[in-house]
């Protein structure tokens, strides 16, 4: 039995068979439509006003994600990506096309669809960085979806959450700390880590699913910090890319990748936490 998920050019469908190529596992359907390397940003403001200064953070944004993913990968992304950013302020508009692209979500202000790599965010002209950080969090599951498949929620939200945050300033491209995730974070202990990373889809759902996200960010913040923890991180993205077509353990990846495993990954990670010095991450 196959699956097969829309991805623009052609179809990724998951399967069986015996890899045929270098670090990519084959797919049935038309597999060479979706193989890279190659990158398009589109912006459909969908007739918002956006500022022009907007549009190219949002542009410049979405191009520093595709490029974190080529340094972690030390290789060009071996998937297309085609990102269709689509911008709403009419909250009328975007519960309509939620209903019709991904009706099973809760309340969100931002989603995104297989179907045309769209990312879709509501816009609020009174907020423009709240606006430009809910788009990029939306281009970030464009990207992890066309290279990993079905991605694990603490994988795919961590990247999106820690995308989301990236801006520049005098100096380049600079990926903050997330304010309202380190509070959460300060409120509880922090979680056994192979617990966390064995978390059922449906717990992403949950009321108090908002602590997952900041733990999420945590974690890939941790790693992005240290050129040990960006190795790591990469060679879990790049096992998750070659296995993209069939079912995978990403945190199997994340223990193997890591000098010690997760148990000495989660002491590291957790003292990072206690000791509270989130400094920014500059991206190269």
């Amino acid at each position: 039995m196959w699956l097969c998920l829309a991805l623009g050019l052609g179809l990724l469908c998951v399967g069986g068979a015996p890899a045929r190529a270098v670090q990519l596992s084959p797919c049935q359907g038309n597999f060479e439509a979706v193989r890279g390397p190659s990158y398009r940003f589109a912006l459909d403001p969908a007739g918002v006003p956006v500022p022009a200064v907007l549009a190219e953070e949002l542009e410049l944004g979405a191009q520093a994600i595709y490029d974190n993913w080529r340094s972690l990968l030390s290789a060009e992304p071996p998937f297309v990506v085609e990102i269709n950013l689509r911008l709403l302020s009419d909250r009328a508009a975007f519960a309509a096309l939620k209903s019709q692209l991904a009706p099973d979500l809760p309340d969100v202000t931002g989603f995104y669809a297989w179907e045309g790599n769209l990312a879709v965010a509501l816009y609020e002209s009174g907020n423009p960085t709240q606006s430009r950080r809910r788009a990029l969090h939306e281009v970030s599951h464009v990207v992890t979806a066309a290279q990993t498949g079905a991605a694990p929620h603490w994988l795919a939200e961590g990247l999106a959450e820690f995308h989301e945050m990236v801006h520049s300033d005098s100096g380049g491209l600079v990926v903050s700390a997330n304010g309202r995730h380190l509070r959460l974070l300060h409120a509880h202990s922090p979680p056994d880590l192979g617990v966390f990373l064995g978390l059922p889809a449906e717990a992403w759902h949950r009321e108090d699913s908002q602590r997952l996200y900041a733990i999420a960010w945590s974690l890939v913040y941790f790693l992005m910090g240290s050129s040990e923890g960006r190795g790591a991180l990469g060679q879990t993205l790049q096992q998750s890319t070659t296995h993209s077509c069939q079912a995978y353990s990403a945190a199997s990846f994340l223990d193997r990748a890591w000098p010690g495993g997760l148990p000495d990954l989660q002491r590291q990670w957790h003292g990072w936490l206690a000791r509270g010095e989130f400094a920014a991450i500059r991206l190269p």
